[in-house]
């Protein structure tokens, strides 16, 4: 994610037990969206992510009760169904 901020003007947001920073992905990509990067670099994970305007927020789905947690625009925990 760093280099993601670095090279662009996106902002991420996420809690910390969201994502599994061990987690190393390595892509090259060009001429795709950022929707189909983020796709490539969730597949097969269990987190999910929405795009809006230059924001970046990512949530993990909760498999035990069909829930999605993440984060508002306003800093806010969420929990929306699945």
């Amino acid at each position: 994610m760093l280099k993601s901020k670095k090279q662009s003007e996106y902002v991420f947001f996420y809690y910390d037990n969201v994502l599994d920073v061990n987690r190393k992905v390595k892509i090259n990509v060009q001429n795709k969206t950022v929707e189909e990067v983020l796709k490539q670099i969730f597949a097969g994970t269990d987190n999910s992510f929405v795009v809006k305007d230059r924001q970046i927020f990512i949530s993990k789905d909760d498999k035990k009760n069909g829930l999605r947690t993440g984060v508002t625009q306003d800093g806010k925990k969420m929990f929306r169904e699945k």
